[in-house]
């Protein structure tokens, strides 16, 4: 089943499991569910260090999202000041952010990430372009703070003349 419920650019062409027919449904950590039919998940625009701005959808976990769908997503908390912090920004599968799939889940589930926002991109180079600028300017995604390795610092052939402006 095939469900636009939000901004094309982030979720078009989602496809979730398991579910009634008809229903794009996602449980919350109460469980009770947020259904996508009866409201729009919420946005958010990131901004990457090269001047990339990016829309996102925003869903509490967890999700459970159809493998095989390419994109990027972002776990994230809200800080105490109310704005979204990056625990983990990725590139790749987004069914691999679905329960315990992703190979960093126990450390994402520790640095108390709440909500994944994700979007469809299904070309390899722009996925890994965004990534990079994102992680260029989230320093708090990578670790100690949070769940990126530092060999997760990758600038794209795409950014490193932007590199030598800084």
């Amino acid at each position: 089943m095939y469900q636009d419920v939000g901004d094309p650019d982030a979720m078009a062409g989602l496809e979730t499991i398991g579910h009634p027919q008809g229903s794009t449904q996602y449980g919350d950590r109460s469980g009770h569910g947020n259904d996508c039919l009866h409201g729009e998940p919420d946005t958010y625009d990131w901004k990457g260090a090269f001047g990339g701005t990016y829309r996102y959808a925003v869903l509490p976990l967890p999700v459970n999202i159809q493998l095989g769908q390419m994109g990027n997503y972002i776990f994230a908390r809200k800080n105490i000041a109310q704005l979204w912090v990056a625990v983990y920004i990725g590139a790749g599968d987004l069914g691999e952010c679905s329960g315990s799939r992703h190979p960093r889940s126990v450390y994402i589930e520790a640095y108390r990430a709440t909500h994944l926002h994700f979007r469809i991109n299904d070309d390899e180079l722009d996925r890994e372009a965004e990534q990079a600028d994102l992680l260029a300017l989230h320093s708090e995604a990578f670790v100690p703070s949070g769940c990126n390795p530092t060999s997760d610092l990758y600038i794209s052939p795409r950014f490193e003349g932007e590199l030598r402006r800084f």
